[in-house]
């Protein structure tokens, strides 16, 4: 595909799918970092519609957590046939930044009703958070979509 040309894939919509939080630890320093627990990508069999799992986690590698607090979203993607772009050159890492607003605000508002400071996710990239999720990963890539497959969608 051109560099100049409209990719012709549209985002349809991001959805929270799953959460779960608690475990609060009122003496503990509130330290965070948002991190990507499993992904999953899965496209439709006519081709036209890409689904894209990141089950996220706020407290990514934080030592003594002071609470569990993760959560899941779906974007959904759309592609007509004549579109110039094709699934496989669509980066995963764009998915994730698309989906991290919302995952942002989500956590703020959560944040805000709990007997916790509020959380004001800074800006991230999302290109190393992929990289870290998979570099975490001890076995070989699983299949594109399996994390979608078990998260019930």
């Amino acid at each position: 595909m051109e560099k100049t040309q409209n990719p012709g894939i549209g985002l349809k919509s991001v959805h929270l799918v799953q959460c779960n939080i608690g475990q609060l630890k009122y003496d503990v320093e509130l330290k965070f970092e948002l991190g990507i627990k499993e992904f999953g990508r899965k496209v439709s069999e006519d081709g036209k519609v890409l689904q894209i799992l990141v089950d996220f986690d706020l407290m990514y590698k934080v030592e003594n957590p002071p609470c569990r607090f993760d959560c899941a979203f779906i974007a959904i993607y759309t592609r007509p046939d004549n579109a110039p772009m094709k699934w496989e050159e669509f980066k995963d890492h764009i998915a994730v930044a698309h989906m991290v607003p919302f995952v942002r605000e989500f956590i703020s508002n959560m944040t805000n009703r709990m007997p916790l400071q509020v959380l004001m996710i800074p800006p991230m990239n999302t290109s190393k958070m992929l990289a870290d999720f998979r570099a975490s990963k001890t076995l070989p890539a699983t299949q594109p979509g399996a994390a979608l497959n078990t998260a019930g969608s």
